[in-house]
């Protein structure tokens, strides 16, 4: 699309969802409770027990989370719920604060983003001051560029469109399998945003990933300018939804 709002409540409004995922549910409670999920910071997950059920016979199952700022919530959900997924969080402004979730997940203070870049300048009102890498470099350096992502959960307050495209790149390509991505878009606030998030839009549709589930964030952002998406590609889409019409 090539239309450009100057309403910036309507920005977001052409992404809408194409997909359905019969399984999906808000996932990463306080409670710990499965179904207990509210408020910001959970995310709609698809296949949940797919996942599962792959993670215990294969265990193979390969999670990543970018964007902490030390909660944990996701992290202790997909610990005990996909049992044997093996779990990274990534967040460069923690500083020295220690991350509290080493239980469930390896850490890395990494920005993620173009490599040597410096996109989104702060994350959770903090300084994001390191310099970037790309998903290609992380995957590389953490040894795991022949694995699927099972799922690539994604909050980093503007490093988004500068990491995703090229991810989204590598996907199409045959080069990366991403089975979902939960991702919390903002807006950049700037002149060209319109076109960078239809750029967005428009790789991720050539990924063949689908949107099955549009937020927008009630909780922050003036209620309109963060809108938190799930994207599952044909492939698990089809996979998720066969395990629920099938199962009988």
């Amino acid at each position: 699309p090539t239309y450009k709002y100057t309403n910036h409540k309507k920005k977001f409004d052409l992404h809408e969802p194409e997909a359905n995922c019969i399984s999906e549910e808000r996932f990463g409670s306080n409670s710990g409770v499965r179904y207990e999920a509210f408020g910001d910071g959970p995310k709609f997950v698809c296949g949940v027990d797919v996942i599962a059920k792959k993670a215990k016979k294969k265990n193979n199952c390969l999670v990543y989370s970018v964007g902490s700022n030390n909660d944990i919530r996701f992290e202790k959900a997909v610990h005990t719920y996909m049992k044997g997924c093996e779990i990274h969080t990534f967040d460069p402004t923690l500083d020295d604060t220690p991350f509290v979730g080493g239980e469930y997940a390896t850490f890395h203070p990494w920005g993620l983003g173009s490599d040597g870049g410096k996109e989104g300048v702060t994350m959770h009102e903090r300084r994001n001051d390191g310099e970037r890498m790309s998903f290609q470099t992380v995957m590389q350096k953490l040894g795991h560029t022949n694995r699927t992502i099972d799922i690539l959960k994604i909050d980093c307050q503007g490093c988004e469109y500068a990491s995703m495209p090229p991810m989204f790149e590598l996907i199409a390509s045959g080069n990366v399998q991403v089975d979902q991505v939960l991702i919390e878009l903002h807006d950049s606030k700037q002149d060209n945003f319109t076109s960078q998030l239809n750029e967005f839009f428009s790789a991720a549709d050539k990924a063949k990933l689908r949107i099955v589930h549009k937020e927008r964030n009630q909780w922050g952002c003036d209620g309109f300018r963060c809108v938190e998406y799930a994207l599952v590609s044909e492939s698990f889409l089809r996979e998720a939804n066969e395990a629920i019409l099938c199962s009988a």
